[in-house]
């Protein structure tokens, strides 16, 4: 990661040790993180979701190719982004901006499995509509749904509380909520069935 940044005028801070990147985030508050994974690790899940509580800085992650259980676990925990290692050279400098601006850079590969996912979750919702003859958009109403469409755009929790005038651990609850009402596992599934059942304005 290093030589990647080499010249192109970003500061870096390298951090080793999972008790010394949670204190250096909180105190330097990058505009991005990038955690490099080495192969799976206990609790790896759950240090993501902390890193990603740290700051409102986007967490990205870089790891070697994996299962789609792991994928989904990692973006399950509130991470920005993921690209495979053998992806960091020719995307990694043009993910820091689209990170910043609220995007998702994610690999071929894992898009592909996101794209999926969320097809299949929205088709089953649908289905499921047509049976109770509910509308998909009876599953989200209010709050939940403004929530979806300000993630949709980039937002980070702590910009959507702000803008809502609620606390952040407030717009966790209503995250969590609507994965469960959508049934999904991560705000990039959440928004591709968001759009997929019309939950989001595209516009």
């Amino acid at each position: 990661l290093e030589r990647t940044f080499t010249g192109h005028g970003y500061g870096l801070t390298r951090i080793v040790g999972r008790g010394e990147a949670l204190a250096t985030v909180k105190r330097l508050r990058p505009v991005a993180t990038i955690v490099h994974l080495e192969p799976p690790q206990e609790n790896e899940a759950s240090f993501v979701r902390a890193m990603a509580g740290a700051t409102i800085a986007p967490v990205m992650l870089v790891t070697a190719r994996t299962g789609e259980r792991r994928i989904v676990d990692l973006l399950k925990a509130e991470a920005a982004g993921l690209l495979f290692e053998e992806d960091v050279a020719p995307r990694l400098l043009g993910s820091i901006p689209e990170l910043v601006k609220g995007g998702t850079p994610l690999s071929n590969e894992v898009s592909h499995l996101v794209m999926a996912r969320a097809r299949r979750h929205s088709s089953q919702l649908i289905a499921a509509a047509e049976v109770s003859h509910a509308p998909p958009s009876t599953r989200l109403a209010g709050r939940k749904k403004e929530i979806l469409g300000m993630l949709a755009k980039g937002l980070s929790y702590d910009q959507i509380g702000v803008a809502l005038d609620i606390s952040v651990n407030t717009v966790r609850s209503h995250v969590r909520e609507t994965y469960s009402a959508l049934e999904v596992t991560s705000k990039v599934e959440a928004v591709m069935v968001g759009l997929e059942l019309g939950l989001i304005d595209s516009k």
